[in-house]
């Protein structure tokens, strides 16, 4: 069986042949621990019904900020900087205060306790986001799964500014 798992060696005229394109490989995702009202907030976010009948799925435009809320629980503001690529979303609740800044990659700030910057989703998925104390049922929150639930609302208002731009 030892024999089997042995990494098998390439080699070509008795040279060994450097692998170029890399190997897969498994890494263990660095620990966020955050206090028990913010993976709250960020379990109720990111785990909310995308159905659009919900209150929450249905944002307001003003200006060039969208602004979607679910009730008792948190609110997301999406800021769109007109003429540059940036967009900024900020999950606030009760005593929590999430910034997100898109574009290029993702800088997250008041999440852990220091600033995060992520190239991609992919980067994203080196993150989990735990309780540093007990909560009920609580489960690793991958920062990729925070990020992409944000993404989905940040594109629902750069259409939304689209679309206003484009009727005004």
């Amino acid at each position: 069986m030892a024999e089997l798992l042995k990494k098998p060696k390439a080699t070509s005229g008795g040279r060994k042949i450097e692998n170029l394109v890399g190997e897969p490989r498994v890494v263990k995702p660095e620990v966020l621990r955050v206090d028990k009202e913010t993976y709250n907030v960020i379990r109720s976010f990111v785990e909310s019904s995308t159905k659009i009948q919900y209150p929450w799925n249905v944002g307001i435009l003003r200006g060039d900020v969208a602004i979607f809320e679910k009730p008792g629980k948190w609110e997301l503001t999406v800021e769109i900087i007109p003429g540059r690529p940036e967009k900024r979303a900020t999950l606030i609740a009760r005593n929590v205060f999430i910034k997100v800044d898109i574009e290029p990659g993702f800088k997250v700030t008041g999440l852990a306790e220091r600033e995060l910057w992520v190239r991609d989703i992919n980067d994203a998925k080196k993150f989990d986001i735990v309780p540093a104390e007990d909560v009920l049922y609580a489960r690793p929150i991958s920062l990729a799964e925070f990020l992409n639930k944000i993404m989905m609302y940040v594109d629902a208002a750069v259409n939304a500014y689209a679309d206003a731009l484009e009727n005004n």
